[in-house]
């Protein structure tokens, strides 16, 4: 060994050198996937600790981008209907007054909706299309305001941002259609866990029943989503084969059962509004 310091002319304490760099790089390395760990399990008790304006600000940059993806032609008519039914709802949901909801209309087939940050709400043609009424829409509304109520998107977030991490890491890929945290992923659609769901499930049956005064409509939406492959329509796959579908219909079957929520006469959605959307789609 002493040949090999002499020939290389390294100093004396070369090795001692490596292996105390050896093991800084080893606890940076542990230290970084605790973090990434702890972020994943405890995000729900991080976020509270984030105020909603933080959140807001960092999706500005992102709001046209946002816009110019998941729509086609304007249509401000049924915007402003889905906001006004929207802001119906923030009172029975008990939403506090700084949580800006804006919701937007997306003329696309695909039966969807969801909720992603700073409060943005996108609801699809092919969603709208088969809501036989407003309590059914209503709901739908409201399950994904109570996630923004809940900072589920924000929550959401912050787990994707530790995972990205972690893998950029791992990968040396940090940009580009490889990169887990890229932009679409980012601002998108969310996964929420059970947990999640049900809470916005049970908060969205609440609302429903303190603003129309019963409940009618309030499984209509997972209901369509369960029979979606005999129909033809473009239902997402990982939503139309959601393996807790049942059991959301199932709890919520409960709630209703065990409060004797009442079931009535639901309210139409205007006229003007169905024909508007069954308009032909077009693209600007």
């Amino acid at each position: 060994m002493n040949d090999v310091r002499q020939r290389y002319q390294l100093p004396d304490n070369t090795y001692g050198s490596i292996r105390t760099m050896s093991l800084y790089l080893t606890g940076f390395f542990l230290s970084l996937v605790i973090s990434i760990v702890f972020i994943v399990i405890y995000a729900e008790k991080i976020v509270v600790y984030i105020p909603f304006s933080a959140e807001k600000k960092f999706i500005k940059p992102y709001e046209t981008a946002l816009r110019r993806w998941y729509r086609g032609k304007s249509y401000p008519e049924v915007d402003a209907y889905l906001q006004a039914l929207a802001n119906e709802m923030n009172t029975p949901l008990g939403l506090e007054a700084h949580y800006d909801i804006n919701v937007h209309y997306v003329d696309s087939f695909e039966v969807n909706a969801f909720a992603t940050l700073g409060g943005h709400i996108f609801v699809y043609r092919g969603l709208m299309e088969l809501m036989p009424d407003e309590n059914s829409l209503a709901m739908v509304l409201a399950y994904e305001i109570a996630h923004i109520q809940h900072r589920d998107p924000a929550t959401a977030m912050g787990r994707w941002g530790a995972l990205q991490l972690l893998y950029g890491f791992l990968s040396h890929r940090y940009t580009g259609k490889d990169n887990l945290g890229s932009l679409g992923g980012e601002i998108g659609m969310s996964f929420f866990s059970r947990e999640q769901e049900k809470n916005a499930d049970l908060a969205a049956l609440d609302g429903l029943h303190q603003y129309y005064g019963h409940v009618s409509g309030y499984n209509t939406f997972f209901l369509q989503m369960l029979s979606g492959h005999d129909k033809q329509v473009d239902i997402p796959q990982w939503l139309s084969t959601h393996p807790d579908l049942q059991a959301r219909i199932d709890y919520l079957q409960d709630r209703v059962d065990e409060n004797r929520l009442p079931i009535r006469q639901t309210r139409p959605i205007p006229k003007n509004i169905i024909n508007r959307i069954k308009s032909p789609i077009e693209t600007q």
